[in-house]
């Protein structure tokens, strides 16, 4: 379940960015599922990767978290350069998308 879910919203995101960037060229994506986290797509990556990581019970059962830990660790160490490239490109709303969007989890969609 949790795999799907994973992937149903990384798919989902990275198909309405692709649309959203292929109508207005050099726009940022700041809607859709955009709206609920600024980094959805890594969400749904994370979702995904983690029920690889729960569903092995074997003795190696620690390097099945190693695709997980790996990838939260890359895409957290680019995050605020992501942010700040971002920030330049929507100058007049950037600030307001920025402080009041959660990064990775969408916080208010879980409470």
């Amino acid at each position: 379940m949790l795999f799907a879910w994973g992937s149903l919203i990384n798919c989902a995101a990275d198909f309405y960015k692709d649309g959203a960037k292929s109508a207005k060229p050099g726009a940022s994506v700041t809607g859709g599922p955009f709206r609920l986290a600024r980094h959805i797509n890594w969400f749904g990556a994370w979702m995904r990767y983690s029920s690889f990581a729960l569903i092995s019970g074997t003795p190696p059962a620690p390097l099945a978290f190693f695709p997980l830990a790996w990838t939260m660790l890359l895409n957290l160490a680019s995050l605020q350069e992501r942010d700040a490239r971002k920030a330049k490109r929507v100058a007049d709303k950037g600030d307001v998308y920025l402080t009041t969007t959660p990064a990775v989890v969408p916080w208010r969609l879980l409470f």
